[in-house]
């Protein structure tokens, strides 16, 4: 089962700001960077295709795959 294609939801979830200046030293993690480390996904592009399919997603996010988070 596939999610909604017409909501931005996702979209919103997976922005990242195009503009502005660099700063020095590392730089922040942003949102998506957290869910793909936290879920183990490498790419946003993998993360957004887990998003989109119910399945998948709950496949990820269920807590038989992440015991050390209760």
């Amino acid at each position: 089962m596939f999610r909604d294609e017409t909501n931005p939801a996702h979209s919103l979830v997976t922005w990242k700001p195009k503009q502005g200046t660099a700063k020095i030293g590392r730089p922040s993690a942003s949102f998506p960077d957290i869910l793909c480390s936290d879920l183990q996904i490498e790419t946003v592009r993998e993360l957004e295709q887990h998003m989109r399919d119910r399945n998948s997603w709950r496949f990820l996010t269920s807590c038989d795959i992440c015991p050390d988070q209760k």
